[in-house]
């Protein structure tokens, strides 16, 4: 009994360890102060990691930025050309 114990809880632990490890995807949705959809570069700053950086580009306000490892980020927006 006591070694099916022990191996239930490996196996449950296992399967929470890979949860957290897991790399999750970050949608994104900038709008300005009117809720109109704003365009440009989406990037996020590893706290931890100045140089770990992921990014991606709007499209009518919208963007996908996929195998984010969990942590702590900074969000930076740069408005393109003629976004308002």
């Amino acid at each position: 009994m006591a070694m099916r114990l022990a191996t239930m809880l490996f196996i449950v632990t296992s399967l929470l360890t890979t949860q957290v490890r897991a790399d999750a995807e970050v949608r994104v949705r900038v709008e300005d102060a009117t809720g109109q959809a704003a365009d440009g570069k989406v990037t996020l700053e590893s706290a931890s990691e100045p140089a770990k950086r992921f990014s991606c580009t709007t499209q009518k306000g919208s963007c996908t930025i996929k195998g984010v490892p969990g942590g702590q980020y900074l969000v930076v927006f740069s408005p393109a050309k003629g976004s308002p």
